[in-house]
């Protein structure tokens, strides 16, 4: 009798093979997987972490994680809240090699999620990275309108003045509000540049040699009118003096942040003299915040051109801003004219009181300068931007100045005309400085702070008052060394006559 087993088929040795190679891919896929999941399980939590951290810290792995980590959510609110998490969490990280690494990937993603690239780009801006605006160039042509509008808004904080024509080259064909933020990013970066007939350069050799036409010449005469220069005001004048209606139109929109005094005789003739009530409007609208802020006219001057506007025929808004043109003075004139206007007409009552209020605060804040050397306090300064900047008591100095456009004001009576030597009394902070601008008289110059932690006296130079009178002695940032630093504390200025 045979033994069961011989009764068996036997079975063909390939399917034992097979089944062996089955089991081992099974295996191998298996441990592919649970190590992929093991991976994004792993990612999932760094980036959970450091969304949570206080003080995230990584370097260039890390980025790359992010990078994965953001593009593997999907299309869906809760997708895009995470992109948004991450995108903050890293214009936060810091290590070695962040910013170049956020840079480099930067350049990887020419297309794709937006949320993600525009996002990115303004890491950089967050962060700082001037080295990321070769890269940063690429995008503001992009087909996607938030990341060329992340792109242009990059190039106009991080940008220099290399990188002006490149934009003024989009804006010949932008229009609407493409073309509005490519004409702010010109005017932003043109402005870092400290010498008026520097940063107009490339913008008046536009107007010179290429002729521009339409939308295009009211944009690039926009900006001229926003930057200053010698060159640049002969220019514009001829505008003016002219018979292009638009072009004088698209001029007057912007002169009125001229940088000194020198259109107020032209502006003022057009306000005199044209019948073309637009124009004349936007003339008048120009001379009184150009009067207004012009460092170079004593207050007593000032009240006085004030004085004659009121009498002309212009709309109550008009009048209103000549009310708040008026609340920004210090002399006891400005103070009766004020109540003078609230008087004769009961629609201007209300912002002529709160003006009133406004001009003897100024006035109570005035010094005089009737010596030959004298030190004006922080303390009685006007300190113009908001908390933390403020004099501080126990410090006995302003403190807190995060934002660089922020600014300190002396309004000092002089009792004759001269010269007068400047020394600031002021500190560098821990990881501040930068640099800032003096401003008195129709003089203006710029300084960095002193890279010094105690208090110190710095030799401003020589600054010049034309008539007796009150002016303004104005100490105003113009950037910060470290973005998340302070510029620096002042103590006091002193003010010496020169000989």
């Amino acid at each position: 009798m045979k033994e069961p087993y011989e009764n068996h088929e036997k079975k063909p040795i390939w399917i034992y093979v097979s089944l062996s190679i089955v089991l081992v891919i099974g295996v191998t896929l298996f441990v592919i997987k649970s190590g992929q999941q093991k991976v994004i399980k792993d990612r999932n939590a760094l980036i959970k972490s450091l969304n949570e951290s206080e003080d995230p810290k990584g370097n260039a792995f890390t980025v790359q994680e992010f990078i994965t980590f953001m593009n593997s959510q999907p299309d869906n609110d809760r997708g895009r809240d995470n992109v948004i998490a991450a995108i903050t969490t890293l214009a936060r990280l810091q290590g070695d090699d962040v910013d170049k690494a956020i840079s480099t990937q930067l350049e990887k993603i020419k297309t794709g999620n937006s949320i993600i690239r525009s996002g990115l780009i303004g890491v950089m801006v967050d962060k700082g990275y001037v080295e990321a605006v070769p890269k940063i160039l690429d995008f503001i042509n992009d087909d996607d309108n938030e990341v060329a509008d992340a792109a242009v808004y990059a190039l106009g904080e991080l940008g220099d003045l290399q990188n002006v024509e490149v934009l003024l080259d989009s804006l010949a064909t932008a229009s609407g509000k493409r073309a509005d933020a490519l004409e702010g990013a010109v005017i932003r970066i043109c402005l870092k540049e400290s010498n008026p007939d520097i940063r107009n350069t490339e913008v008046r050799r536009i107007l010179g040699q290429e002729s521009p036409t339409g939308d295009y010449r009211r944009r690039i005469l926009r900006i001229l009118g926003s930057l200053g220069g010698k060159k640049a005001w002969t220019d514009l004048k001829r505008i003016l003096d002219g018979n292009d209606s638009d072009g004088r139109k698209a001029v007057l929109q912007t002169i009125g942040s001229w940088p000194n005094s020198a259109p107020l005789k032209t502006l003022n003739g057009i306000i005199f003299n044209e019948k073309d009530e637009v124009i004349k409007r936007l003339a008048f609208r120009a001379y009184v915040l150009l009067l207004s802020d012009s460092a170079s006219i004593p207050d007593e001057s000032k009240c006085e051109e004030i004085a004659k506007l009121f009498k002309l025929n212009f709309s109550k808004n008009d009048k209103l801003i000549l009310i708040g043109a008026l609340s920004t003075l210090a002399t006891e004139k400005a103070l009766e004219l004020a109540s003078e206007v609230g008087d004769q007409n009961e629609s201007y009552k209300r912002s002529a009181d709160l003006a009133s209020k406004k001009i003897s605060d100024n006035i109570s804040k005035v010094v005089k300068f009737n010596d030959s050397e004298k030190v004006y306090s922080a303390e009685g300064a006007l300190v113009m931007g908001e908390e933390p900047f403020s004099y501080s008591v126990s410090a006995a100095a302003v403190i807190g100045w995060k934002n660089p456009y922020y600014y300190i004001v002396w309004p000092i009576n002089f009792s004759e005309a001269g010269s007068y030597e400047l020394i600031l009394n002021h500190q560098k902070p821990s990881a501040g400085g930068g640099d800032f601008e003096v401003v008195l008289g129709a003089d203006k110059e710029m300084f960095k702070v002193s890279n010094s932690d105690t208090f110190e006296d710095k030799n401003l130079g020589s600054f010049s008052v034309q008539n007796p009178g009150t002016y303004r002695l104005i100490i105003r940032g113009l950037n910060l060394e470290n973005n998340d630093g302070e510029l620096m504390n002042v103590r006091s200025v002193g003010v010496k006559k020169s000989d």
